[in-house]
């Protein structure tokens, strides 16, 4: 997901590991999601190496819980 000027990256389980109060701990670089999939991301390099230490906080009025 990019927002502005962040970006943030989960590469989450198919597992029961897989919990909410867990996907901090699925956060990625952009670069290691792209060294997993083989596949490019078109965004600016320094984007690439970001990896936010905890997950954005979730907008007002989003139903996505």
């Amino acid at each position: 997901m990019i927002r502005n000027d962040r970006a943030i990256v989960w590469i989450i389980p198919n597992s029961s590991d897989a919990k909410r109060d867990k996907l901090d701990e699925f956060i990625v670089t952009i670069q290691e999601l792209e060294l997993m999939t083989g596949e490019s991301i078109p965004v600016v390099e320094y984007l690439k190496l970001e990896k936010p230490e905890y997950s954005w906080v979730i907008p007002r009025g989003c139903n996505k819980v």
